[in-house]
């Protein structure tokens, strides 16, 4: 392989990381290669993947109203509508009846339910084929059908990055394609990731939280075995203050659990695209990701003073400390991030 010096990414040393990744690409691209475009596939052969936290406490003493709060969600209310772009990717000959794309619709509308008190009329929902990822486009709220996949020519990784920062903030992925594309040749395996993402903001991410705590009632619907017709049953949140209280009640009322809204996308889709790997992980007792707090399965966390403070709402107790009455386990609860307060104990 030709040492790439004409990449202002290299450096200038004698010695770079980034030669070998021009030469043989990311493990992504490795990995593609690697895979046979012969390999036939049946349903079966695909494997649950979709996930989200489990929910724990959604009571907050003192949370602020998030629609007067937040600069982003008080000029949204004004507009009196949500903007939300859904990015067909021609590389994957995506139309607006594409299996992604009405997944994405039923998603971008649920936000405005969510926030617009269960009128999904306040939903603008605008399909386009190019896109500038070095910036994040003025005209929409919320985008749909990028991907947060590390790609050295592509879209940018989507995670906070402190060092060069994304213009872009990932929400939350809401579909996986079952198909890897490398150099325009397809191959079985899981592909992108789609997301939905906001505008990245230090100062207000109360959107992002939103858009997330959305598809999150979707996916605890399903694992709690609530549907559209049983919408009434979903708890009553407090996490944004008292301007949504009823907001998972109304996501589920319009758009169901995640079964539901794959299942009715895929009827109204143009059939080129199965449902793969998108189907809910069932429940389970130990949760990954991030912010986390350890706490209780009933979602009952330990007082914070028992704890220690690792930043970012992340919390751990050790157990030799807490009472046994506190049963705690490992368990991920979003309560202090999505009410943006980590701080704030819970009642």
């Amino acid at each position: 392989c030709q040492k790439t010096l004409e990449d202002p990414r290299r450096g200038s040393g004698p010695i770079s990381f980034l030669d070998p990744v021009n030469c043989v690409g990311n493990y992504a691209e490795i990995f593609g290669r690697s895979l046979s475009t012969k390999i036939l596939g049946t349903p079966k052969a695909y494997t649950q993947a979709i996930d989200a936290p489990n929910l724990g406490s959604l009571r907050c003493r003192d949370c602020e109203n998030v629609l007067l709060s937040s600069p982003t969600l008080r000029e949204i209310v004004d507009r009196g509508s949500l903007r939300c772009g859904i990015y067909m990717d021609q590389e994957r000959n995506y139309t607006k009846t594409s299996l992604p794309v009405l997944v994405a619709e039923t998603y971008c509308t649920a936000v405005a339910v969510a926030i617009f008190q269960g009128d999904p009329g306040a939903a603008t929902i605008t399909h386009f084929t190019e896109i500038d990822f070095s910036v994040f486009p003025d005209d929409f709220d919320v985008v749909a059908g990028v991907s947060g996949t590390i790609s050295l020519d592509g879209p940018p990784n989507l995670s906070y990055d402190p060092e060069e920062p994304s213009p872009w903030w990932r929400a939350t992925v809401y579909f996986l394609e079952d198909k890897y594309y490398l150099d325009g040749v397809e191959y079985n395996g899981i592909g992108k990731d789609l997301v939905l993402a906001t505008k990245s903001d230090d100062e207000d991410d109360s959107l992002a939280r939103l858009v997330l705590m959305v598809y999150i009632a979707t996916v605890h619907a399903q694992r709690i075995g609530i549907g559209r017709s049983a919408y009434q049953m979903m708890p009553l949140i407090e996490l944004f203050g008292d301007a949504v209280t009823f907001m998972l009640k109304d996501v589920v009322a319009f758009a169901g659990n995640y079964d539901e809204v794959l299942t009715e996308s895929l009827r109204a889709s143009d059939g080129q695209i199965g449902r793969g790997y998108n189907k809910v992980l069932d429940k389970r007792a130990l949760t990954y990701g991030t912010p986390a707090v350890w706490c209780s399965l009933t979602g009952s966390c330990p007082p914070e003073e028992l704890g220690t403070n690792f930043g970012l709402g992340i919390y751990m107790w050790d157990s030799s400390k807490i009472p046994d009455e506190s049963e705690v386990m490992v368990l991920e609860n979003l309560g202090g991030w999505l009410g943006g307060n980590a701080d704030d104990p819970f009642v």
